[in-house]
């Protein structure tokens, strides 16, 4: 598993908070759910409100430990996050289904319980269908601890199961799920079935040497129940995934209970034991113990095995166990990767392949279950007309992102498939000619060993010359010892006639392109972001699906749009004619959001569901420090008189003020706009305060960036200003407040935080005038563009009182040490293309094409994946953020040694009075001085006769 924090919470219409404080294991099972649900070819919809039950397997609470460890609060997200109740019962209220909702908790049989416990609900009527499967994450080391003090795990990290040098098991993650349906309802829904459960067994193994000691007899008592029940010869049962942990006592005491279960068996059955015809193998030592989801992951192996007809090796296995015996018994260990054949009765008939799985719980829970392999008639493909293939997704992003998982699917498909497919039909085609099973024909063994003649040779000749529509000369088919040789030759030598015919072909491997459409048609929800188009082969898919998620310019042949809203009246309208549309005009019809009857379009020969790759989601990192609380600070005295930081626990009054009136801003002084869904403009339009940072501005700005924090599509935002204004920094009562020690400026960490924690990159046009703390505030973003007409200060000295809000680091940052030491000490006010041919490392431009720079910046970023962006500006923007508090810390040091004077009241006072019309009877003109340029505005703010904040008066 490669991630545990992450999760799509608003696919699922989870709000953050309760996100963070969800058990990762209530997480990954949810979408597995819908991942299950979609790789049986349906829609989650389709089961709202069905009698559909869900059985869990899952017992370990670490992330309760995680919050107690990090002494998390407690809130009302808390209980419902941690339960294991919940984590099932989540699954049912969010896709409304009506069954048995139940978590198994008996250790490592947990999941395996749950498809027992899932089958004996069909049975009996709880019902009709039902989900199981098991998740286990390991986030805190508590039972890890606990496990190595008694002996269990491997000390080497190796499971070495029915090896003589086990020593222990090793623990693992994983989560798993499967859906269960009576096999007559399958068939008749024309579902792809990966197995078929024959029959299931659990029992207790009541009291032994000690509690976690397992009971050999109990174990026997189990597997022949399950046999029993199933009905089965045990001696065509060719595979066995056993519970096997790698305990040097453990695996024996497995291995005598599946004997002495065999035994008996084969004894009910009048069968004489076979001796090595069934392999033995564990999933345990590929990726460890699962615990409470080891069954599944153990059946998941089974279903994949029987589909692929390959068993995998069982690893770090070098030399049996001592204290196993094996001579003379059906079993023998997969020590190595193996075909797994099918076999035949004493009729030549072929049996379904068969297996059993165990698995046992340290407490005592047995539970076991067999599997056959569900043998499916061929079916004819019969494609005579073009399909319409069809994907959306919740946005622009999303969409592509999902073209691409398809393509991929379909491009691995036909890469590893074309020289397996062609050995395939070889096979068939000398089966054929044989009239023998083609099992019977191996791809490995020289012709002569199975009796293909000279004849036999010519026939095949001839079949693959019309077939592929080649040349092959006699004496070359001759010159193939095999059918591999065979078909190695065909392929070196005739590669572009058989990737030709394969690509016409409307079949990959076992896909076929006409279930492939219909399972997206049927199978997958429709979502607001469409693509559409028709295609006679997988290679007319692919080349449509590349050129969409490669090219601006889709091109005519795929139909994209973007679905509003509908009514079920225009629905039903369009869908009575659908029979005689034509395959354009249906695509019309859905790109525009008309539901549309996928099933009429087919005869009464309907097509598969298969499994396809699911929908992609768009997880974001969801944990308990998604949003680290800052470190409140309060002043206390020192014994040398020096003003100290010290911590402080509870919130401010100021800090839960802002944060309750930023929550419910509904105000205009600053306005968010999305473009295209992945592109935030937020724009600050308090004009008659210059944007400078009163409260309403300030609860406009934290607003809007929590709403793009929680706006999983957004992949970059814009920061910009109004009127030729950008911003104008501290108010006169901020600043005043801070001189008389009721406030500090660190009082609103987002100014000078905001930006840099934004979860995607900000780009600040600063395509106005900006000073101080307003210039400060635009700086912080991750990309920067300024205007060469407008005028820049770090007024600070101006006023008498040293720098802050970071300061003396963005500015060195930004403009370098030396300029941005000039632009401290001096105060003066400086035009853009001052900045820029100063040295200033950001970008600059006339101030009409400030914004459309930002614009074309975030056009190139939103190319890139969101999790891309999201991953460089946490690591871009950690490293100014982990600076920040030792640079607040001696700023605000600064600030109580130069707040403090007399003259910087007075100065605050003289600057901000000429900002304020008093006198109704002053008209414009009397307030302003005559100044017809920005070298002459710049001369009067350097004599003082104007401010930086009163220069915004003034346009040229």
């Amino acid at each position: 598993m490669n991630d545990i924090k992450g999760f799509d919470s608003s696919f699922f219409g989870i709000v953050a908070r309760e996100a963070e404080k969800m058990d990762p294991q209530q997480k990954l099972f949810l979408e597995t759910v819908w991942n299950t649900i979609e790789d049986a070819g349906y829609k989650p919809s389709d089961f709202l409100g069905s009698k559909t039950g869900v059985y869990v397997g899952v017992a370990t609470s670490d992330y309760n430990e995680v919050l107690r460890d990090n002494c998390e609060e407690i809130d009302s997200y808390t209980s419902t996050g941690l339960s294991h109740c919940i984590l099932v019962n989540r699954v049912s209220y969010l896709l409304n289904l009506k069954g048995p909702s139940i978590p198994i908790d008996t250790a490592c049989s947990s999941s395996l319980i749950a498809i027992h416990q899932a089958v004996q609900g069909i049975r009996n009527g709880d019902c009709d269908m039902a989900i199981a499967g098991g998740v286990n994450v390991i986030s805190s080391p508590m039972l890890h601890v606990s496990f190595g003090k008694a002996g269990m795990l491997s000390e080497d990290g190796s499971c070495k199961s029915f090896d003589k040098d086990a020593n222990g098991y090793v623990r693992g993650e994983g989560v798993g799920a499967i859906l269960l349906k009576n096999l007559r309802q399958a068939k008749k829904d024309k579902d792809h079935i990966y197995a078929v459960i024959k029959a299931t067994a659990v029992n207790h193994g009541g009291y032994a040497n000690t509690l976690t000691t397992p009971n050999p007899k109990a174990q026997t008592e189990v597997l022949v129940n399950a046999y029993e029940k199933a009905n089965v010869d045990p001696t065509t049962i060719s595979y066995i995934e056993t519970h096997g942990t790698g305990t040097k006592l453990g695996d024996p005491i497995e291995i005598n209970a599946l004997k002495n279960a065999f035994g008996i068996l084969c004894s009910k059955w009048n069968k004489k034991v076979k001796t090595c015809h069934c392999g033995l193998g564990t999933i345990k030592s590929n990726m460890g113990h699962l615990e409470a989801a080891a069954g599944i992951a153990s059946t998941i192996k089974v279903l994949l095995a029987m589909k692929n007809a390959k068993i995998p090796a069982n690893l770090h296995f070098n030399q049996l166990n001592p204290y196993i015996e094996l001579q003379k018994s059906p079993f023998y260990i997969v020590d190595k990767n193996m075909v797994w054949n099918n076999h035949f009765d004493e009729s030549g008939n072929k049996i379904p392949k068969r297996s059993g799985i165990s698995s046992f719980g340290f407490g005592g829970v047995n539970a076991h279950i067999v599997l056959e392999e569900y043998m499916e008639e061929e079916q004819e493909e019969n494609l005579k007309n073009e399909v319409i293939i069809v994907l959306s997704a919740k946005n622009n992003y999303m969409l592509k992102k999902y073209a691409e998982k398809i393509n991929y699917f379909i491009t691995n498909k036909t890469n590893h498939s074309i020289s397996d497919v062609l050995t395939e039909q070889l096979l068939e085609i000398v089966a054929d000619l044989l009239k023998v099973d083609v099992k019977d024909v191996g791809k490995n063994i020289k012709f002569q060993e199975y009796g293909v003649d000279y004849a036999c040779l010519a026939d095949i000749r001839e079949k693959v010359n019309q077939l592929f529509k080649i040349d092959v000369n006699l004496s070359n088919v001759l010159q193939s010892n095999s059918i591999i040789e065979l078909s190695t030759h065909l392929y070196n030598d005739f590669e572009d006639n058989i990737k030709e015919y394969y690509k016409q072909s409307s079949k990959i491997g076992e896909i076929s392109l006409r279930n492939f459409a219909y399972t997206l048609q049927i199978g997958r929800e429709e979502y607001k972001y469409r693509i559409a188009f028709t295609a006679k082969s997988f290679d007319d898919v692919k080349r449509a699906l590349t050129q969409y998620t490669t090219n601006t310019d889709f091109g005519k042949n795929i139909h994209y749009g973007v679905v509003e809203m509908h009514t079920e009246d225009d629905n039903q309208e369009e869908v009575g004619i659908l029979k005689e549309t034509n395959p354009e005009n249906i695509i019309n019809l859905w790109i525009k959001g008309k539901e549309i009857d996928w099933s009429s379009l087919y005869s009464e020969h309907k097509p598969k569901r298969i499994a396809l790759p699911p929908y992609p989601f768009d997880n974001q990192y969801y944990w308990f420090d998604r949003f680290k609380k800052k470190q409140k600070t309060a002043y206390k005295e020192s014994a040398t008189g020096i003003m100290e930081w010290e911590p402080i626990e509870e919130k401010s009054k100021l800090a839960t003020s802002i944060e309750m009136n930023a929550k419910n801003y509904n105000g205009n002084e600053v306005t968010l706009d999305i473009v295209n869904d992945e592109i935030a403009i937020v724009t600050m339009c308090d004009i008659e305060n210059r944007n400078m940072f009163s409260n309403q501005l300030v609860y406009g700005l934290i607003s809007k960036f929590n709403a793009i924090n929680n706006n999983s599509n957004i992949k970059v935002v814009i920061i910009t200003g109004s009127n030729g204004i950008f911003s104008m920094g501290g108010t006169q009562e901020q600043l005043s407040g801070i001189a008389n020690k009721t406030n500090k400026f660190s009082d609103i960490p987002f100014l000078y935080r905001g930006l840099l924690e934004c979860k995607v990159p900000v780009i600040a046009a600063i395509q106005g005038h900006a000073s101080g703390g307003g210039m400060l505030f635009g700086l912080y973003a991750d990309i920067i563009i300024m205007s060469e007409e407008g005028i820049y200060s770090a007024s600070f000295t101006k006023y008498g009182f040293t720098p802050g809000m970071g300061a003396t680091c963005i500015l060195r940052e930004r403009f370098g040490v030396s300029f941005s030491t000039e632009m401290m000490f001096t105060a003066k006010s400086y035009k853009g293309s001052e900045l820029r041919n100063r040295g200033a490392s950001v970008l600059f431009t006339k101030k009409e094409e400030v914004l459309n720079e930002a614009l074309s910046l975030a056009f190139i970023l939103c190319e890139k994946p969101r999790e891309t962006l999201i991953t460089l500006k946490e690591e871009l923007a950690s490293k100014i953020l982990e600076q920040l508090p030792n640079v607040i810390k001696r700023e605000e040091t600064m600030h109580r040694k130069t707040f403090v004077q007399p003259e910087v009241k007075k100065r605050i006072e003289k600057y901000y009075k000429n900002n304020k019309v008093e006198d109704n009877n002053k008209n414009e003109e009397e307030i302003k001085l005559e100044i017809t340029s920005i070298d002459e505005l710049l001369r009067a703010i350097s004599e003082g006769k104007i401010s930086p904040e009163e220069a915004v008066q003034y346009h040229f």
